[in-house]
């Protein structure tokens, strides 16, 4: 999939959610990192949404602290309906607000997605990332290799921005990944415990 922004030299972010706790995000920013991913919440089979309780402050205090920040939903969405019922929900909870970052369906959850066909799976994700784009924010799927070999259809996500990719075996592993999650144990000063490089 061809990349939608220029490709410039890699640069450092992290994912956070209510695990990592209170962020020191100057700190971060301080640590040399540049942009940010923040946990929205969960999406259950029916679309609604359970916001993560540091939602609000990761997003405010990521941004405050100079860094480019996106935000991510984790999905048990069970249908194309649902998940364009969950992708209006995550506009209305970002109430206009702009991004610099893309808006991410987190789709990994392999016991339940393993039930489903490549085809199903990867409807899911396209009809919640054509809500996002017609929205105005960028969509981006994040998942990690091996689930997306196994139950994707990868070419037919290449319209969107394209795949955050999470890959622990010192490789990306796949071609024009915008963003590559190479470790989960990271230690980043100003975050608590470990956290996602």
């Amino acid at each position: 999939m061809e990349l939608k922004y220029e490709t410039k030299a890699p640069i450092l972010g992290i994912d956070v959610s209510k695990y990592q706790g209170n962020v020191d995000w100057p700190r971060v920013k301080a640590a040399g990192y540049a942009f940010a991913f923040v946990r929205l919440g969960y999406a259950n089979g029916d679309g609604s949404i359970v916001v993560d309780p540091y939602f609000e402050r990761n997003l405010s205090g990521a941004a405050a602290a100079g860094l480019d920040v996106g935000v991510y939903l984790y999905s048990y969405i069970d249908s194309e309906e649902h998940a364009r019922i969950a992708a209006a929900r995550a506009l209305e909870l970002l109430a206009g607000r702009a991004l610099t970052m893309p808006l991410v369906l987190d789709y990994e959850h392999a016991a339940k997605y393993k039930e489903f066909s490549r085809a199903k799976n990867t409807a899911i994700c396209n009809a919640f990332m054509e809500v996002v784009a017609a929205a105005g924010y960028l969509p981006m799927f994040y998942s990690y290799k091996s689930f997306c070999d196994s139950y994707m259809d990868m070419k037919a996500l290449e319209q969107y921005e394209g795949l955050w990719i999470a890959n622990y075996t010192g490789k990306i592993g796949v071609d024009n990944a915008a963003v590559w999650q190479h470790s989960s144990s990271g230690s980043v000063p100003g975050v608590a415990g470990r956290c996602d490089l």
